[in-house]
């Protein structure tokens, strides 16, 4: 498989996290986001928010007063519902797979484990039920 296929399908993956991520009302946009402490939906910040201005958010909106403050994809990790944790994960381990595979350094036995992670009975599951909410209605 070239390397071509192979970013292909990690952008399948990511497009059904994604598509996840916008079933449950999360964001999809690329980017670092906040919640406060009654919101019910996240802000975006920006695309690229410097170390600096990542600081002076979270001290402006401290997690202790219950802020929250996440890129992209931490977000449905700190959701209560399995279906965007999932998504959270696969998210994550795209960027590193992809990362790894366009910066030109060797994949090491963490790379193989997120793609096996990519590959497994869950992560299909909710690729399944992304592509076909009909199936969930019917239940």
């Amino acid at each position: 498989m070239s390397l071509a296929a192979v970013l292909d399908r990690l952008a399948a993956i990511e497009a059904a996290a994604l598509s996840a991520y916008a079933k449950h009302d999360l964001p999809t946009r690329p980017g670092h986001y906040r919640k406060g402490p009654r919101a019910k939906s996240w802000t975006w910040l920006g695309a690229d928010l410097s170390p600096e201005d990542r600081w002076a958010e979270v001290l402006a909106r401290p997690p202790e007063r219950g802020w929250r403050h996440a890129a992209l994809a931490d977000v449905g990790a700190m959701d209560g519902r399995p279906g965007p944790r999932l998504a959270s994960e696969q998210l994550k381990a795209v960027a590193r797979l992809r990362d790894r595979l366009t910066s030109g350094h060797p994949l090491t036995p963490d790379d193989v484990l997120d793609a096996l992670s990519l590959t497994s009975e869950r992560s299909a599951d909710l690729q399944v039920r992304v592509a076909s909410p009909q199936r969930r209605r019917g239940r």
